[in-house]
């Protein structure tokens, strides 16, 4: 074992298993489709704790290497695979079709961009062939298949009614399930899975594991009647109290309930959790605790682990939750809340991108970009603060980019792919589809071919391993699921080149792990801690406990109080500015909360460590002070305010006071506001109306507050300046207003209501009314139920109950509100409608419910929410919640959180359905987006639409438009 690979380490404990971490990559890569990124998984940092880097992680888990593949890779794999049966594979017939839908939306854009012709659908299979393929496998196997061993099932059983229905119509006798498979057989099926696990199996490996415990009482009956041993046999009282001791021993303290295996077993015999404790001689902390118990508890963890605890780390966390509503909340209450990056550091940072990148970064290429589009407006905003080039893309026209796609040709030598061309998005959003764009601009798509040779990729491996100074595994190479293909696997690959197989965990010996925890105590100078060593579970379960291992080692346990001296602290920050050729601000330090809970403040810390504190707004001297304030006044035109200029507080300590700072500046001082005279006032808001053109509002205009005081509101003001508020005046004419609905209606193909016309308040303010609008505008309002007489609604409720088969329920009537007013209650009006009430039951039952909500999933295409169905606060109300009332419909609850991705993907229907980029006001989970990304535009550039910006006439004065 490389001892340099072990230092750097953070030595930190967070609750989080190493077992459970793996288990999370493993189902965040399933989700993504490919190995997520460190700033793509919500415990990133505890794995920086656990493992060093997230590099590290990944190489020691060894994550599956399907999910290492890049989307070049995966191209270049269908195309392959296409090669060599000489058509479009499906996407059954694609070893990592899963991976498809999360990268590229479907399997057609997928091979679309690939080069290829989408496949041609399947025709479906009909009744003879599902007969003929029955007899063949029965055929096969002597006997009738049973329904799982069938490949096609389930279209067998959907047509033919039942499986029995299916294999009577094939000719071939049904199974008889009693007496399929006999107690002996049973006993011979499980010994046999033992011998081949090399143990015993547990009863939900085993194909009949429900069936054979009820006909041996349970399954441990079962087993001792196969003459085998249960592998968790039941523990008696003693066992589990000595058990909880002995884990309250390793943790140092009483364990939570989650944190002991036998909780289950242990509430079943004592009664409840408490009374366990209570007989295992454990103090119970369930008690009640104050909000400042729990401050001052979490600050003593805080303390102990040098940071702020994650809420997995924090026993507590859900008395926390419920005490204060949320996590976040509680830290905010205790002091402790995230700290944002200044806008200096996230400034630094893209120059650092870019630097590496050798270009200004996109946004998805940096990390924070959704913050820094949030502090600065916009990417574009945040560029030109960085004084980074904007790269323009969408300016480019159709005949730039075909220029820069032959360009690439002639550079390539080839046609290149969509990734490899800088305008690959642009141009697959403008001609629909990458292949489509290929096609106009005369080339032909890249068709299936081999890259890489076997030697060349034996050549790469063994280049990749000198440079790592030990042998790569699969994700660490690029090209490693090739590899594993061409050569049968990693391992073959890897002795094919030469090289050493890296061992894995499973076949380390214990005196290997023994020696490797001698190797790691020496390098780091005393006993590692659990989270140091990276086989940690290999070595519980080999030897019982953390605390048996150290001792079979001949190693003291290291206790978590004295992990890090303030010397250590200190060789590290002095190693760090070493590095970085300066004193490492917060940001650059890995310790910094633990420095300064120990020193009080970083500065304090930087001055222990004999370093000078790189903070650049205390480097400033007076000469650079007051030429920022120059260049600040120039750019206004005015002299700034103290809470305008960035370092004042600065300033004023240098200076003295803001005046004398301002007059060593040589700028003139701002008079007192109450000095201003009216004509001064209004004076300056119409030249800061005329500058900006548009008319100010009480904010933007430095004497607001003062203006509003003195005329008794700002409307007042501005009317005093001659300036026009948008309340007063039209600002729209009637024949707009008449050609805006008119618009409307033609787009949506009806006549609007008026909650979506945006201008129904100034239209209803001009015509009286909204029906006598949509006359003058040429529309049919639609039909009021006062105009309808009471035999006419007497007549419409006849017709929906001939046409509904039962009595209308008052949500199917149309005109509900009116018939109510009329008749004075919706029974009256059935009585005199003529229905008979003694049969009609006013509510719907549940399975009228159940059957409307799953018409109503049908129509949608997915599971309605609550407000999409007509009768969700009923449903609601009857079943205790929606999620209850989806359960028992058989449906999946919609989610109330929706992931970025699926965000997107609702856009993308709403475009499709609308046929355009849909309003803000037309998407329902508009809200949720904008929350998620930042902002609306945010929001469609993530999902690759244009947002729509709102272009003010040219025969509207600005001034009247400022709203806008």
């Amino acid at each position: 074992m490389d001892k340099e690979k072990l230092k750097g380490r953070v030595y930190l404990s967070p609750v989080i298993s190493a077992d459970e971490l793996v288990e999370m990559i493993n189902k965040r890569a399933a989700e993504l489709g490919r190995v997520p990124e460190k700033e793509e998984f919500e415990f990133a940092q505890v794995v920086k704790i656990k493992y060093g880097s997230w590099r590290r992680c990944l190489s020691i888990i060894e994550l599956d290497p399907k999910y290492s593949l890049s989307d070049e890779e995966l191209l270049e794999l269908v195309q392959a695979k296409a090669a060599e049966i000489g058509r479009t594979p499906e996407r059954t017939e694609f070893e990592y079709g899963s991976l498809i839908r999360p990268r590229f939306g479907s399997w057609k854009k997928f091979v679309l961009q690939a080069g290829l012709e989408p496949p041609i659908p399947k025709p479906k299979i009909t009744n003879e062939e599902l007969i003929e393929q029955v007899q063949k496998q029965a055929a096969e196997l002597g006997r009738t298949p049973t329904a799982p061993e069938f490949k096609n099932r389930k279209t067998a059983q959907k047509r033919f009614g039942s499986w029995n229905n299916f294999i009577l119509s094939a000719g071939l006798k049904t199974n008889d399930r009693k007496l399929k498979i006999t107690n002996e057989e049973f006993i011979e099926r499980v010994q046999k899975q033992a011998q081949e696990l090399g143990r015993t199996p547990l009863r939900s490996e085993f194909e009949k594991g429900d069936v054979a415990a009820s006909r041996f009482g349970n399954w441990t009956n079962f087993l001792r009647s196969a003459g085998l041993e249960p592998k968790n046999p039941r523990l008696s009282n003693e066992e589990l109290i000595a058990r909880v001791q002995a884990r309250a021993a390793e943790l140092g303290r009483t364990p939570l309930k989650t944190e002991f295996f036998h909780n289950e077993a242990a509430i079943n015999r004592f009664g409840s959790w408490a009374n366990f404790l209570q007989s295992a001689s454990l103090e119970h902390e369930g008690q009640y605790m104050s909000k400042k118990e729990l401050v001052k508890r979490l600050k003593e963890q805080k303390a102990e682990l040098g940071r702020t605890p994650h809420k997995a780390e924090f026993k507590h966390s859900s008395t926390a939750d419920k005490r204060f509503g949320s996590w976040k909340a509680f830290l905010s209450y205790a002091g402790l809340g995230p700290k944002r990056l200044r806008n200096e550091t996230l400034i630094k940072r893209v120059q650092e991108k870019a630097e590496q990148l050798g270009r200004s970064p996109k946004m998805k290429e940096f990390p924070l970009y959704r913050q820094a589009i949030k502090r600065f407006g916009s990417w574009t905003n945040f560029l030109e603060t960085a004084g980074l080039e904007v790269r323009k893309v969408n300016r480019i026209s159709n005949e730039e980019l075909v220029a820069a796609i032959h360009e690439k040709v002639a550079e390539l030598g080839r046609t290149p792919t969509q990734q490899e061309f800088d305008y690959g998005t642009l141009a697959s959003s403008r001609y629909g589809t990458w292949y489509e764009f290929i096609k106009s601009v005369g080339l032909e798509p890249v068709r299936a071919r081999n890259v890489f040779t076997n030697e060349e990729l034996i050549e790469m491996v063994q280049q990749q391993a000198a440079e790592l100074g030990y042998t790569p595994n699969g994700p660490e190479f690029k090209f490693g699921s090739m590899a594993s293909q061409r050569f049968g696997s990693w391992a073959k690959f890897v002795e094919s080149a030469g090289l050493e197989v890296r061992r894995t965990k499973n076949v380390m010996k214990n005196e290997e792990l023994i020696e490797l925890v001698h190797v790691i105590a020496e390098d780091l100078g005393r006993t590692p801690v659990r989270e140091e060593f990276p086989y940690t579970s290999l070595t519980i379960t080999r030897f019982g406990s953390w605390t048996k291992f150290l001792e079979s080692a001949g190693l003291e346990q290291y206790t978590a109080k004295n992990r890090m001296k303030n010397e250590e602290l200190i060789e590290l920050v002095q190693a760090r500015a070493t590095e970085l050729g300066h004193a490492p601000t917060k940001d650059e330090f890995a310790y910094t909360a633990l420095a300064k809970t120990r020193y009080g403040t970083w500065n304090n810390f930087i001055e222990s460590a004999g370093l000078e504190p790189n903070n650049p707004r205390y480097n400033l001297s007076e000469t650079q002070l007051m030429e920022l304030i120059q260049a600040q006044a120039k750019k206004l035109r005015r002299t700034p305010f103290r809470k305008e200029f960035k370092y004042s507080t600065y300033a004023v300590k240098k200076f003295g006071s803001w005046d004398e700072f301002i007059e060593s500046a040589g700028l003139e001082k701002r008079k007192a506001m109450s000095g201003l005279s009216d004509k001064r006032l209004l004076r300056l808001v119409r030249a800061q109306a005329k500058d900006e053109g548009r008319v100010p509002t009480k904010r933007s205009f430095p004497y607001g507050a003062m203006a509003a005081s003195r005329y008794g509101s700002w409307s007042n003001f501005l009317k005093a300046a001659g300036l026009k508020t948008w309340k007063h005046g039209p600002v729209i004419s009637n024949e707009e207003l008449i050609e805006g609905v008119q618009a409307m209606a033609a787009e949506l193909g009806r006549i609007p209501t008026n909650k979506e016309f945006k201008q129904k308040h100034t239209a209803v303010s001009r015509y009286g009314s909204w029906n006598e609008f949509l006359c003058q505008a040429g529309l049919k309002p639609k039909r009021s139920e006062t105009t309808l007489s009471n035999e006419k609604l007497i007549s419409l409720i006849q017709e929906l109950a001939a046409k509904l088969g039962h009595v209308p329920s008052a949500e199917e009537f149309l005109h509900t509100k009116g018939a109510t007013y009329r008749f004075g209650g919706w029974i009256k009006f059935l009585q005199e409608a003529g229905f008979d009430l003694s049969k009609f039951d006013r509510r719907l039952s549940n399975q009228e419910l159940i059957e409307l909500v799953q018409l109503k999933a049908a129509e949608l295409g997915r599971s309605p929410i609550v407000r999409e169905f007509q009768y969700g606060q009923m449903a609601a109300s009857r079943y205790g919640t929606w999620g209850k009332f989806m359960e028992s419909a058989g449906l999946k609850s919609f989610k109330a959180r929706l992931s970025y991705s699926e965000l997107i993907e609702l856009l993308l229907e709403r475009t499709a359905e609308l046929g355009r980029v849909p309003k803000k006001e037309e998407f329902e989970f508009s809200k949720r987006a904008i929350n998620k990304f930042g902002s609306w535009n945010t929001f469609l550039v993530d999902a690759g639409l244009e947002g729509e910006q709102t272009k003010p006439t040219s025969n509207n004065n600005p001034l009247d438009l400022w709203f806008l």
